[in-house]
């Protein structure tokens, strides 16, 4: 009898077999008297259900079963391989948070995830060459992905490692594909078809040559050393992100685009190669932007050009969603869309004001500061009473009022009396 049944009653669902080893007619999950000097201390054969060893300071997976029916989990011990690793598993595979330097001893097929994560690994050879769900061998020391899968049904994770060329990445990824803070300079060998989002941020591309050509999620291609988008997705389904590099351009944007469009900080001075319709929110903040002329027509979401060094929104999106133009250059609101939510314009010299955009200027644009150089509201073309205009016009007598009709004019002093 092995020492764990001398101590502790055996499940009345293990069975004993004729080698010592024990099936299981449902999951095991194995607390610490089971383990001993870093190996388990009773063997097994077949499980139906889960196994788990994890957390238990293994330094061996000997005496694991040879077939697991849903998941197998030896996360968080000691283990330097996964040599005594179960043959079969027909659920997720986890053998993240170890100190692994090789997989060997991996199963060649998982139906489900597998996750290897969190390890001391350099190079993915005697991994599964079948995996039907997630892949996991982020946050190791990979500096090759030869010998992964060649297809992967659900998303494959490498990021955080030391990759220098995705050559060996899956052909076909089923969901997102997560190359994210690597040493790529290019995206050569990247899948050629993805289930969802594509993410490459923070690696220093000088490229996206290589991308998949459709992208049907999201596409990040946040902090790099980008100057040109060509080489990357002609077709996104959701949003494009390309924030924090050095764009001189966005030619090479996508030609189909199914939500937002974000090229934050970056070295534009127009928007030559924008999207034309944008279904989601633009951000075009923090950049060098002298004129909005050839940005999109349409933002079905809201704008952002602040930070900028604009002294006109001459072609700005003819509707847009709420807009956002702080802390440029401007003089005026002219140019401002025709449908628009509600507008920002603090922190620009603006000096005159047309009544008109008084509704949709937000509040914070009459705080102290705002608009230091506000003098005037011009009332030209409108006829209508003040008072359907009074909750927007600021309560301050030193801006002058000009253009008005004289029922206008008296309307004014009156309001102007309830002020002080």
């Amino acid at each position: 009898m092995s020492k764990v049944a001398s101590k502790y009653e055996i499940p009345s669902n293990w069975h004993l077999n004729a080698d010592g080893t024990y099936d299981v007619d449902g999951s095991v999950s194995l607390l610490s008297p089971y383990a001993c000097d870093g190996r388990l201390v009773v063997k097994f054969g077949k499980v139906r259900g889960d196994f788990s060893c994890a957390n238990l300071g293994l330094t061996t997976l000997e005496g694991c079963p040879e077939e697991v029916g849903d998941q197998f989990d030896c996360s968080y011990n000691k283990l330097h391989n996964l040599i005594g690793a179960p043959k079969v598993v027909m659920g997720d595979f986890i053998c993240g948070y170890n100190q692994l330097y090789t997989l060997k001893g991996a199963p060649q097929k998982v139906k489900g995830d597998f996750h290897c994560e969190k390890n001391r690994l350099n190079y993915m050879k005697w991994a599964p060459k079948e995996v039907g769900g997630d892949f996991y061998c982020c946050d190791n020391y990979l500096i090759s992905l030869k010998g992964c899968p060649e297809s992967v049904g659900g998303d494959f994770h490498c990021n955080n490692n030391l990759l220098n060329i995705l050559e060996g990445a899956p052909n076909v990824v089923g969901g997102t594909f997560n190359c994210d803070n690597n040493k790529l300079s290019n995206l050569s060998y990247s899948p050629t078809v993805i289930g969802n989002n594509y993410n490459c941020n923070r690696n220093g591309l000088i490229s996206l040559k290589g991308a998949p050509k459709v992208v049907p999620g999201n596409f990040f291609c946040i902090s790099n050393k980008l100057t040109s988008l060509e080489g990357g997705p002609k077709e996104v389904g959701g949003e494009y992100h390309c924030g924090g590099n050095s764009l001189r351009t966005l030619n090479g944007a996508p030609d189909k685009l199914g939500s937002g469009f974000s090229c934050w900080e970056n070295k534009l001075t127009n928007l030559e190669g924008a999207p034309q319709i944008v279904k989601g929110n633009f951000d075009c903040e923090r950049n060098r932007l002298t004129t909005l002329k050839e940005g999109p027509r349409i933002v079905k979401g809201k704008f952002h050009c602040e930070n900028n060094n604009l002294t006109t929104l001459e072609g700005a999106p003819e509707a847009t969603g709420d807009f956002y133009a702080r802390h440029n250059h401007l003089q005026n609101l002219d140019g401002l869309p025709q449908v628009v939510g509600a507008v920002d314009c603090g922190q620009n010299p603006i000096e005159v004001i047309h009544a008109r955009y008084l509704p949709i200027l937000m509040p914070d644009n009459f705080k102290p500061g705002a608009l230091k150089r506000l003098s005037t509201i011009d009332w030209e073309g409108l006829t209508d009473s003040l008072y359907e205009y009074e909750q927007w016009i600021p309560k301050d007598t030193h801006i002058k009022h000009i253009n008005m009709t004289p029922q206008q004019g008296r309307e004014l002093r009156v309001l102007q009396m309830s002020w002080v």
